[in-house]
């Protein structure tokens, strides 16, 4: 049973759904060998498109510019996609237990992929989402690393990228190919925050240091900025929340469940209550309007409460508790907090 209520300005919605159609695809993810003189290893693919592009709405699995609802189940590896174009369940088996999903778009600009990142040894292992014509393990990273995605060189597609937190360097893989390069950007407890801070089309370099608030951002074209919005504890989540292009500073306080968020376009903050301590942060654009919405998945329910931009509430219950939310945040920053 998944129940869905829909609240649209003064109008309330309610829909039951007893009975889904589902999709079902298996596919394990197995582990390489492991190798520990390099943080790289070969690829292992099929298929021929392997480019893509800024993925501007996170976790859209279904192509259709909304993010969809959607679980990982560390228990079975499982992922559990609630499709927004036609509601239905995808479900497919692609991981492991202590997997870290990361929402990418290697094979299709827009088109999310099932990607799971292995902490143990740094194998990142990508799947595409309506079957497993294509798919990809490589070895980028290493124990403690957090993975993290965008087009950080600018027209080569998506690259895989880690941010190593005990020492503050972030080490890039451009695309496919198998150029390494690294930068030293921030410090020892940092959270990677990346995101488009000057609409140049490439992904900056940036952290939020949870111990003082503050932001520091390495743009591509705009140069260093350091900037306070937050407090210790705060969660951060930034994203476009006013559509013009820009990732916006925004932070979730678990304290009082409360989202702070400085436009980019008018410098203004919007303050949105919505949440509670203990709620994950999910941020993504559902409604496909070109703005995140303020959303946050309930653990002890399974349940997502979704405030939209565009007017409204979505809640729907989806998941279980222990199920980690696939959302554009980077997944262990939300762990080293919760």
């Amino acid at each position: 049973m998944i129940n869905i209520q829909r609240n649209l300005k003064s109008n309330a919605i309610i829909f039951a759904l007893a009975f889904v159609s589902l999709i079902s695809i298996t596919a394990q993810a197995a582990p390489l060998s492991k190798d520990n003189s390099a943080d790289a290893a070969v690829i292992e693919a099929n298929g021929s498109n392997l480019t893509s592009s800024i993925n501007r709405v996170p976790a859209d699995y279904d192509h259709d510019g909304k993010t969809d609802i959607a679980v990982f189940r560390p228990s079975n590896g499982t992922w559990y996609i609630y499709r927004s174009s036609n509601q239905t369940l995808q479900a497919l088996k692609w991981g492991a237990e202590g997997d870290v999903p990361v929402p990418t778009d290697f094979y299709q600009p827009g088109k999310s992929d099932y990607t799971v990142f292995r902490p143990s040894d740094g194998t990142w292992f990508v799947s595409t989402t309506e079957s497993n014509s294509a798919v990809m393990a490589r070895r980028f990273g290493q124990m403690g690393d957090i993975p993290v995605t965008g087009d950080f060189v600018g027209g080569s597609g998506t690259d895989f990228a880690v941010f190593r937190p005990t020492t503050g360097q972030w080490f890039f893989q451009e695309g496919f190919g198998l150029a390494v390069s690294s930068q030293q950007f921030g410090t020892g407890g940092d959270m990677p925050v990346a995101g488009d801070y000057d609409t140049d089309g490439k992904t900056d370099v940036a952290v939020f240091r949870h111990t003082n608030g503050n932001w520091y951002i390495n743009r591509t074209s705009g140069g260093f900025l350091a900037e306070h919005w937050g407090a210790y504890g705060d969660v951060p989540v930034r994203g476009d929340y006013d559509a013009d292009g820009i990732t916006d500073l925004a932070v979730f306080r678990p304290s009082n469940g409360t989202w702070y968020v400085r436009r980019s376009s008018d410098g203004a903050m919007q303050a949105r209550n919505w949440g509670k301590d203990g709620d994950k942060p999910a941020v993504g654009d559902y409604d496909g309007d070109g703005k995140f919405d303020f959303a946050v998945f309930r653990p002890s329910n399974g349940t997502w409460y979704i405030w939209l931009n565009s007017g409204g509430t979505l809640i729907v219950q989806w998941g279980a508790s222990g199920d980690v939310p696939v959302t554009s945040l980077p997944p262990n920053s939300v762990q080293i907090v919760f």
